[in-house]
């Protein structure tokens, strides 16, 4: 049994972000491609502000004024719930 794998991670343009940041992850297992997280965003220091999962769940993520992160939230996409 052959078996091909390749990731994929689609980034902004420059123009939208001044870094190269992943948008999106997804995965190619022989022809099936598999969508594990989409609309990833970013806070103003780089740390991640929220992403939806390929499962349904969406995360979000909470940092304090130090940049230290306090907190990741998940949940259905209408409602989350903390964790």
């Amino acid at each position: 049994m052959d078996i091909a794998y390749a990731a994929r991670e689609t980034r902004p343009s420059v123009n939208e972000a001044s870094e190269e940041r992943a948008a999106a992850a997804e995965g190619l297992l022989g022809s099936t491609t598999s969508i594990y997280a989409a609309g990833i965003t970013y806070t103003t220091h780089g740390g991640l502000s929220s992403l939806a999962l390929g499962n349904g769940v969406t995360e979000a993520h909470s940092w304090n004024d130090r940049l230290q992160q306090v907190g990741i939230s998940a949940g259905p996409r209408a409602a989350r719930a903390a964790y």
